[in-house]
């Protein structure tokens, strides 16, 4: 998938003439893959290509930063996502005030026409753009009249009478309901994460650990989860802890943090990404009584992930 960020680009002409998803797509979710596999089945019909046009950050962190929505995942971890649903491209607006002060006709003409020249706009049921949000899809199919391209607007999905929607899967993610959060999400609750230096005590207690900076996705509750992990396109078997490590007595007021041990793997991982799946909660973060007895609950963790993973 061909990612543009810069507004200034020239766009390859092969691009032009696309049909085009419009929205912020965080986690991916089964309701945004309803209409992007539509875009993407749509678009091969035609012999065009497909595209995505999203937002970093979420207009909302500009327009009211208080009242923001959290995310689920990062941008990095959003595009991942994004291609694996067979997109072609995808273009990633940097969102500011200046942006956001834009008139809803002056982006349709500026950016979607004569930028891009799309040929099909899918937005979702009440979606609104522009300078305060004025721009309706009402709107915006009577500019896509004047500018030559089609509006199909979908309905969100639901699944068992209740609405997919960015806000709940977050929730069911950071309550800990893994399993009602993954059918959400068409796909296991996962996390994006860079390894970062740490204190180096999982080598102390003789499992190396990697450990990482998530950069503000939802995390699950502290515990150890059995976990896939995806590290330059393979996947290895993992444990992961989420906490405070209570064993080691760091210091007072220690921070969260996310530790993944790869079962059978050796070799410097600092400053790669790693995404983790989580397959199920072995067991919530407790105390033991020494270094030793951790490590035997530990080894044990890994056995049980063997087990599951097998």
């Amino acid at each position: 998938m061909k990612i543009f960020r810069d507004l200034s680009a020239i766009l390859p002409p092969v691009y032009r003439k696309s049909v085009a998803a419009i929205g912020i797509f965080d986690g991916v979710h089964v309701g945004h893959q309803f209409i992007l596999d539509r875009v993407v089945r749509r678009a091969r019909r035609l012999g065009k290509k497909s595209l995505a046009i999203t937002f970093d950050p979420h207009p909302a962190v500009i327009l009211n930063y208080r009242n923001a929505p959290p995310m689920i995942m990062s941008v990095p971890h959003r595009l991942r996502i994004l291609e694996e649903t067979g997109l072609d491209a995808c273009w990633v607006i940097h969102f500011t005030k200046r942006v956001a002060r834009q008139e809803a006709w002056r982006f349709v003409r500026d950016f979607l026409s004569a930028k891009l020249g799309v040929s099909e706009i899918w937005v979702g049921k009440g979606f609104r753009f522009g300078r305060g949000n004025l721009g309706t899809i009402e709107f915006l199919r009577l500019l896509g009249k004047r500018y030559g391209f089609s509006i199909r607007e979908i309905t969100p999905i639901q699944l068992d009478s209740q609405k997919i929607s960015s806000t709940e899967i977050r929730r069911l993610i950071e309550k800990g309901e893994l399993v009602k959060a993954e059918k959400l999400l068409g796909r296991p609750v996962s996390i994006l994460g860079t390894v970062i230096h740490g204190e180096n005590l999982g080598k102390e207690i003789g499992f190396p650990t990697a450990n990482l900076n998530p950069h503000h996705e939802a995390i699950p509750p502290r515990g150890v989860y059995t976990v896939r992990a995806v590290l330059d396109g393979k996947r290895y078997r993992g444990v992961v802890n989420i906490g405070i490590r209570p064993t080691m007595k760091i210091k007072k007021n220690p921070k969260i943090t996310i530790e993944v041990h790869l079962i059978d793997f050796s070799g410097n991982l600092y400053g790669k990404d790693i995404e983790l799946l989580f397959v199920k909660k072995l067991r919530g973060e407790k105390f033991f009584p020494s270094v030793k007895a951790l490590a035997k609950q530990i080894q044990k963790d890994i056995q049980k992930t063997r087990q599951i993973l097998r």
